[in-house]
């Protein structure tokens, strides 16, 4: 398969909801998926993401910088609770808008619309949301 169609997706948020999707893109067997990279402020929601996704993830990157995740990947996954997506977006408009152009950003939110995306549109980004049907306990 040529390396061109692979596209690297990078999870911002190593929750439960984060950490799940993780492991069901690991799982696949969809071979131009790629998990690049998993941010979060918490080293102890970081730890556990990498224990659960154990040796599987040999080549995602771990990272506490919401910018530098987003950085390795075509398609961000933001997870986080609902309260900060919109924080998030903006902190990585903010920092790097050079890097957003052509990526799409995704949330995972049903109580938020695609407005806490707005930094990110107008830099050249695009927006969506997915909400899980499966609730995360």
């Amino acid at each position: 398969m040529d390396k061109t169609s692979e596209k690297r997706i990078s999870i911002i948020g190593a929750g439960r909801v984060g950490t799940t999707f993780a492991a069901a893109i690991l799982n696949s067997n969809y071979p131009v998926l790629k998990l690049a990279a998993i941010s979060s402020k918490s080293e102890k929601s970081l730890e556990k993401a990498k224990k659960i996704l154990g040796g599987k993830a040999t080549e995602v990157v771990f990272l506490n910088n919401n910018t530098e995740c987003a950085k390795h990947a075509d398609f961000i996954f933001i997870s986080t609770p609902d309260d900060i997506i919109e924080e998030v977006a903006s902190e990585i408009a903010g920092t790097d808008p050079s890097g957003i152009k052509g990526k799409l950003f995704i949330h995972f939110s049903g109580s938020k619309s695609l407005d806490v995306f707005d930094k990110i549109i107008k830099t050249g980004g695009y927006g969506a949301s997915m909400h899980p049907i499966k609730p995360f306990a």
